[in-house]
């Protein structure tokens, strides 16, 4: 039953009314809920209106439900996916993300370049490319891929300034790195993708293991700055466990309504057993009450990853890339 606890969150109420000639039926709420007390539960209704208030005694069932499911714009989304990567040094220049990580993992070490910087775009610029240099890296912009000649690139005005930024930056010489995809799947659709029955549960935790870190670490390798990035935010750490050993590892953080997923990996001696599934269905259940849309990030060149990701439901969103100042 809903307490206090849930204030805020999006809820659904079966109450029990009666219809005009006095005979029982049910009726759902669906929305926000506003108060929770001993006497009736008050709701902030999706479709508009006046809070609804439904007398405890009148409830059949109520829970919590997964946040309203809306599309997003590439620039948002770039965004979102930012604040489940934070960078151990942050900063803003307008509504561009400036991040350093002690050099650890481009996404931690770049300027999210998406939405107005609030200087002349040369000006932007140069400012980028000072604060990176307060912080000895190499500047390096995160970019969404725009096509100009097509409909969405002319007719969008965010679209259009990241277009002339990235044209700007191929004229200062920053070269094109890591062209990715940035793919997006319903997490009630996630959450229920078939797995194998004979695997062990998922274990689920807030914060990584030794055995996780170092598992990620054997392939990413761990900067003094990691742990900070790994853990800022809402963040939940998957492993699963075979024969007493560490198999799987996963990481889920939500922000926005949406789960970005991350380090995904499983040992090679145990790959092709559904283990990426099972770890993707137990993050996307862990989320389902805050978020509805799982996003990830997987370069273009990863045909495998791609692949498994498609299998998985996932579909594109949009394309983004790396400049890097020579």
């Amino acid at each position: 039953m809903l307490s206090s606890t849930d204030v805020g969150r999006r809820v659904v109420i079966r109450r029990r009314v009666r219809d005009a000639s006095g005979a029982p039926k049910f009726a759902d709420v669906l929305g926000e809920l506003v108060a929770a007390d001993d006497a009736a539960l008050s709701v902030r209704p999706d479709r508009g209106g006046p809070l609804v208030t439904v007398p405890r005694d009148e409830v059949e069932a109520a829970k919590p439900v997964p946040p309203r499911r809306r599309r997003v714009s590439p620039i948002h989304l770039q965004h979102i996916a930012a604040a489940t990567w934070q960078p151990y040094r942050r900063d803003t220049l307008g509504d561009w993300l400036l991040g350093s990580s002690d050099g650890w993992t481009r996404r931690a070490n770049s300027v999210v370049a998406a939405g107005d910087p609030g200087l002349p775009l040369a000006e932007a610029i140069d400012a980028v490319v000072a604060w990176y240099q307060r912080h000895d890296q190499p500047a390096r912009a995160q970019l969404v891929a725009v096509d100009p000649d097509s409909p969405a690139g002319a007719d969008d005005p965010e679209l259009r300034r990241v277009a002339g930024l990235d044209a700007a930056l191929a004229a200062r010489g920053w070269p094109v790195e890591a062209e990715t995809l940035l793919l997006t799947a319903p997490i009630d659709r996630l959450r229920r993708a078939p797995r194998p029955a004979s695997l062990p549960p998922v274990r689920l935790s807030e914060t990584p293991t030794p055995d996780w870190l170092a598992m990620f670490g054997a392939r990413k390798g761990l900067a003094p700055a990691a742990t900070a990035v790994l853990t800022a935010g809402d963040t939940r750490f998957a492993e699963v466990h075979l024969d007493g050993a560490l198999v799987a590892i996963g990481r889920g953080a939500i922000a926005d309504g949406h789960l970005g997923l991350s380090a995904i990996e499983v040992a090679p001696a145990f790959r092709r057993r559904g283990l990426a599934r099972h770890l993707l269905a137990a993050l996307a259940d862990a989320a389902f009450d805050h978020a509805h849309t799982a996003f990830l990030q997987v370069e273009e060149e990863n045909a495998a990853a791609r692949a498994l990701y498609a299998r998985l439901t996932f579909r594109l969103h949009h394309r983004y890339h790396y400049r890097t100042a020579p």
